[in-house]
């Protein structure tokens, strides 16, 4: 899958960020992203922000966010954000990293996490999201 590539390539630090939104939903085969929405830690968010590699841009929420492009596999385009901020549910990223799961050594927000995300965000993309989550056998 291409997420695993391109998380390779970034080679974050651990501990620093996790995937979340769509990027989840590669990671376990159940669709494919044409993006990758990351949350770090702050001071990975100012190293890519200092490193002239990244495009600011504004969140929904009206936070900084980053862009970065890709001309590579199935993934066009990186999304760093600092925090999720999705309507009611607001974790901090500590907490989302103290309860993220790994895939095959990476970092991705829990599902129960995911699931709140998406059910607090709402748009038809994440309504169809949680149809394909709530049908995942129990592990």
């Amino acid at each position: 899958m291409a997420i695993f590539d391109v998380l390779k390539e970034l080679d974050f630090p651990k501990g620093k960020y996790l995937v979340v939104g769509g990027g989840v939903m590669e990671a376990l085969g159940l669709r494919q992203t044409d993006d990758l929405d990351v949350v770090a830690k702050k001071k990975l968010f100012d190293t890519c922000l200092q490193s002239g590699h990244w495009i600011v841009t504004q969140a929904p929420n009206g936070n900084k966010k980053l862009k970065k492009y890709l001309n590579q596999n199935s993934i066009t385009k990186i999304e760093l954000y600092l925090d999720v901020n999705a309507q009611d549910f607001k974790p901090t990223t500590s907490e989302l990293l103290k309860r993220s799961v790994h895939i095959k050594g990476f970092p991705f927000i829990s599902l129960l996490d995911l699931m709140q995300f998406k059910k607090a965000y709402g748009r038809p993309k994440d309504r169809a999201d949680l149809a394909l989550l709530e049908n995942l056998p129990s592990q």
